[in-house]
């Protein structure tokens, strides 16, 4: 039997699929499948330390020690890392809690963790609550315990003081390090001898810094230069990840999972490429590695299962954004890439992409909208206003019309970069209709601030304004309205005037006769005028069609027409 058909490497394959499965899996599903594991011993020392950090918080705490205790001290060490700081200080509450957690996984995990974790991260989990003095003159401790703390000796001349919940588990473990490693049972006893002050802080969290920069937890100004963009013609320039080779693998578990978003699901297909080959390896530990740069250029919370998500999401998406703009929908081309290219590089490539979209939204406000008049932006309708804002962000973000209410998301397809750039198109085209087509000043903009909320007052209003203006015999001019006579002028636009009334049909192709004889546009801009025209038709018929005959619209909960 040849190596690559043996009962080993065959069972080896086995538990790395399983291992997919459960790190790809969610919530009860994750739990369900850990819990029918006969193979956890093999499968929890290849889960990567952040999923594995998830997943013993969804656990109940039996469950969680049972797989804890699979553990590697090079997970526990990421894990600990993540859950011992916030910012640039140590959490002493947490260390209690992973003392109690370590001890309940039994001796022979505490050993092997700490046989292998750095004297100064063992000392870190024990000196932040335990303190250790020499022996009085009548061999007692030298200072007496506080409430709710026990002392303890193992040899009548040192003391360990520690909170009364957890003194059994340190003593327990205390006296495994001092039996397995003794030389570092004495590091750990001489940092809590001299307590843990701010400047051993200061060096625990240097450690620690070095220690996850090596994951790609880089410092926050350190990482923003994932944000830097890479034009697509400079990247052939750039160095090629066959002349740079070998990736350092980040430890021996497995990478983040690909969120399965449209555009995760997109880039695994490509990933999948890789599977069994040289290549799979480096690949995907840049892949996680980029994730954890994310997480710490978007200042990202490490400890949260959602942080990895949004940023895995991101690249994936604007990983996805830079195939698309140098391989078109050539899959070869695109594997190709990945095979030979950084993958930072192509994160920003997408992110120049991403960029060129914002960059045409501020030329746009750079130059005032419409046509030099700054002060009018507020007079788009929406959904482009707030693509817009989107675009004008320090960080781009899109906003969709199908996303929910206020939310803004990251770019993650070419369809998104296009729908962002029609919109800076028709805004634009918009823009330069309404200030030909319309006859209004600022001074009544000012004055229909007072009778509109600011919110309401866009480009429709503007329009249907000046159209019911126009059917008055007032030509189509902006100015105010009242009530008595808006119906009279709407009556002229209904196909019969009684509720639910609609609009002529013929109105809308007049509107683009008309438009075509005022300004000379292209198709793409007669397109977006007829979708303005049917947003203002639909408008007007949902607040005015349903009117009973002769009643008067009440201004205070309308916004198409600017009334008194």
């Amino acid at each position: 039997m040849s190596k690559l058909t043996s009962p080993k490497t065959s069972r080896a394959a086995s538990i790395r699929e399983e291992t997919r499965r459960i790190i790809t899996a969610r919530g009860t599903e994750r739990e369900e499948l850990l819990a029918n594991s006969d193979n956890l011993s093999a499968i929890v020392p290849l889960i990567p330390p952040e999923e594995l950090l998830f997943t013993l918080r969804e656990l109940g705490r039996e469950d969680a020690v049972t797989v804890l205790s699979h553990a590697r001290a090079f997970q526990l060490q990421t894990i600990l890392d993540l859950e011992l700081w916030n910012k640039d200080r140590v959490r002493p509450e947490r260390a209690l809690y992973w003392l109690q957690f370590m001890d309940d996984c039994g001796d022979k995990a505490v050993v092997k963790w700490m046989k292998t974790l750095e004297p100064e991260e063992l000392s870190l989990l024990f000196a932040t609550n335990v303190r250790a003095s020499l022996a009085d003159e009548d061999g007692g401790p030298e200072k007496d315990a506080g409430p709710g703390e026990i002392s303890f000796t193992f040899d009548g001349v040192y003391y360990f003081t520690a909170p009364e919940k957890i003194a059994d588990p340190v003593r327990k473990m205390l006296t495994l390090l001092r039996l397995e490693d003794h030389s570092k049972y004495l590091n750990v006893l001489e940092a809590m001898l001299t307590g843990f002050d701010h400047e051993k802080e200061e060096e625990a969290f240097d450690l620690r810094v070095r220690r996850i920069s090596e994951r790609g937890f880089l410092p926050f100004d350190e990482a923003q230069a994932i944000y830097a963009p890479v034009p697509p013609a400079r990247l052939p320039t750039m160095q090629k990840r066959v002349e740079g080779s070998k990736v350092k693998p980040i430890g021996e578990a497995l990478q983040l999972p690909v969120p399965q978003t449209p555009s995760g699901i997109r880039l695994q297909g490509l990933l999948n490429r890789f599977i069994g080959t040289e290549d799979a390896g480096p690949v995907m530990s840049q892949l996680t590695l980029l994730t954890h740069k994310v997480v710490a250029a978007d200042s990202l919370d490490a400890g949260e299962a959602k942080s990895y998500y949004l940023a895995g999401r991101k690249v994936a998406g604007l990983l996805l954004i830079a195939l698309e703009t140098l391989a078109g929908q050539d899959e070869e081309k695109m594997a190709a890439l990945l095979k030979s290219s950084w993958l930072e590089h192509l994160f920003r490539v997408g992110w120049w992409r991403v960029e060129s979209a914002s960059k045409k939204a501020r030329a746009m406000v750079k130059n005032g909208w419409p046509d030099g008049k700054m002060e009018r932006l507020l007079l788009l309708d929406e959904p482009m206003v707030q693509v817009l804002n989107g675009l004008l962000r320090k960080r781009p973000k899109l906003f969709h019309p199908n996303a929910s209410e206020g939310e803004f998301l990251e770019f993650e397809s070419m369809e998104d970069i296009a729908f962002a750039e029609r919109t800076v198109e028709k805004a634009d085209f918009l823009g330069r209709f309404i200030l030909r087509a319309i006859d209004f000043s600022l001074g009544d903009l000012k004055k229909a601030h007072l009778g509109i909320e600011d919110d309401n007052l866009k480009g429709s209003t503007l329009f249907l304004t000046s159209l019911v203006n126009a059917s008055l015999g007032k030509g189509f001019h902006f100015g105010p309205i009242q009530r008595e006579k808006v119906l009279k002028g709407l009556s002229k636009l209904w196909v019969e005037n009684k509720p639910p009334r609609k609009v002529r049909p013929e109105l809308e192709e007049e509107a683009i006769r008309w438009a075509a004889d005022l300004m000379s546009a292209s198709e793409a801009e007669t397109r977006f005028l007829r979708e303005f025209l049917d947003d203002v038709i639909a408008l007007l018929e949902e607040e005015y069609g349903h009117l009973a005959v002769k009643e008067l619209p009440d201004p205070r909960f309308l916004k198409g027409i600017w009334l008194t």
